[in-house]
């Protein structure tokens, strides 16, 4: 038997069985060893042959790596590949070990399992490796600011400096500022000290007459005669007040180690006017002239008769004629009445702004939908015949005249008239009719849109027949 006959039997025979051919020929031959072992070796080349073709045929498998921040050093099972981003490409399906390495951050490790043909972006966050920094100062109590940002009060812990060069400032009433420079290098706890200097002054405050409240720098601290030691040196502003009388103040430079003697004679006020209003806030006038706002105090008066007036939105207006005494406090209270009527306005739409007789009150807003608004309470409308105008753009506007009660409530609801203004212009086509203007009343989530091209008329435009859409620039109509 030549060798193609060898070859083409164990080829042939199964194909013809499933013809239903005879293969009486055959069954005369009697295979040897040789033959059946060069058979199963035909049968293996034939299945490694059909396992190339399908390799051949796999796509490539992918993997794009991104690093945040950038430039890490990747590493794929154990072997470095380049820096971050990159795309590493015919790698072999199955679990891969990835690593990103960037100094002053801490190592970060994935592991990616890919299939044959897939393709992955894999990001990869890394965070920063930080120190630990435990600062002190003698005294404690010192504010701490590293880097210009507040820190705390030592004795303070800090977890969240990065690796690097970092600045700490140390300040504390009494001592002077005192700054440090120090390296973090890695997560090993480090001290830092503060070793703060005296910065201080001895003041004896008196006063004429004694009993007056002294400050340094706005804070309180005793009253004449007193003693204050460790004021700290610099500027420093200096105040006595004593209920009755002019304050005294006066800015003195200290320095480390000064001592100074302060006496102050304090000057009697004229007299004093504290006007209190029910309610409160109500608008004072003294002798025509506006002092503000209750409650309200007014010192440095002139002993004499003032004549006081109060007013306040929604109430009457109330006027008093207060004598002041000479260093004396006059005391007054308004009791306010009220004059006015409230007005509780729902509208169709929302939006609407009110005005009661020219001036705005305020604008309604929308409930659940803008078709009908939530209650607008209009406080403090003066008692009367009232006229009230509702506007809002695009609508036409509501006039109307209202009757306010003093302490009764108005409820009205109002419909504003849309007016039909296209503002919106939708492009369908490049022919005739391929342009559509109106006002767009519905927006779907798959894109299509309802246009009311005449007044009532309403046509629904699919998305995928929009070429373009664009509002109407033209200039407001008045209203």
């Amino acid at each position: 038997m030549s060798q193609q006959s060898v070859f083409s039997v164990p080829f042939q025979y199964p194909a013809l069985l499933s013809r239903g051919v005879s293969t009486r020929p055959y069954r005369s031959i009697k295979p040897t060893g040789i033959t059946i072992a060069v058979r199963i070796v035909f049968l293996l080349a034939i299945q490694w042959v059909a396992a190339l073709c399908v390799t051949a045929n796999t796509e490539t498998t992918q993997l794009r790596i991104a690093t945040d921040p950038p430039e890490a050093r990747i590493y794929r099972n154990g072997r470095l590949q380049d820096n971050a981003p990159l795309t590493l490409t015919d790698l072999a399906p199955g679990r891969h070990l990835i690593s990103a390495q960037l100094p002053g951050y801490h190592e970060k490790r994935t592991t990616v399992t890919l299939e044959p043909g897939q393709r992955i972006a894999l990001d990869l966050k890394l965070t920063p490796v930080t120190g630990l920094i435990l600062i002190h100062s003698t005294p404690p109590g010192a504010d701490i600011t590293v880097n210009g940002a507040h820190r705390g009060q030592t004795p303070v812990l800090l977890t969240n400096l990065r690796i690097g060069s970092h600045r700490a400032r140390a300040t504390n009433p009494g001592y002077l500022p005192m700054e440090v420079e120090f390296d973090v290098t890695d997560r090993t706890p480090k001290k830092v000290e503060f070793d703060l200097r005296p910065d201080a002054a001895r003041l004896q405050f008196d006063s004429s007459p004694s009993g007056a409240r002294v400050f340094i720098d706005g804070i309180p601290r005793d009253t004449t005669p007193h003693t204050i030691d460790r004021v700290p040196s610099g500027e420093r502003i200096i105040e006595l007040k004593l209920d009755g009388h002019r304050t005294f103040q006066q800015t003195i430079q200290l320095a480390a180690g000064d001592e100074k003697d302060i006496h102050a004679i304090l000057d009697p006020l004229p007299g004093s006017i504290n006007v209190t209003s029910i309610p409160e806030g109500a608008r004072i006038y003294v002798n025509h002239e506006r002092r503000g706002e209750t409650p309200l105090q007014l010192d440095g008066l002139a002993p004499g008769d003032y004549e006081v007036r109060a007013e306040l939105r929604g109430y009457a207006t109330e006027t008093a004629t207060l004598t002041v005494l000479n260093d004396d406090l006059t005391t007054h209270e308004f009791r306010m009445e009220r004059d006015s009527g409230s007005i509780v306005l729902t509208t169709e739409p929302a939006g609407v702004r009110v005005l009661i007789d020219g001036e705005e009150v305020g604008r309604t807003q929308p409930g659940e939908s803008d078709v009908l608004s939530l209650p607008l309470t209009i406080d403090y409308v003066a008692e009367g015949e009232r006229r009230m105008e509702l506007a809002r753009e695009g609508y036409d506007t509501l006039t109307m005249k209202i009757n306010v009660e003093v302490g009764k409530t108005v409820t009205r609801h109002e419909s504003l008239r849309r007016r039909f203004i296209p503002d919106t212009q939708v492009r369908i086509g490049d022919g005739p009719g391929g342009i559509l203007t109106g006002i767009v009343v519905e927006r779907y989530a798959n894109g299509d849109i309802v246009l009311e091209t005449r007044p009532g008329i309403f046509r629904t435009i699919k998305a995928d027949r929009i070429l373009d859409i664009r509002p109407i620039r033209e200039e407001q109509e008045p209203e």
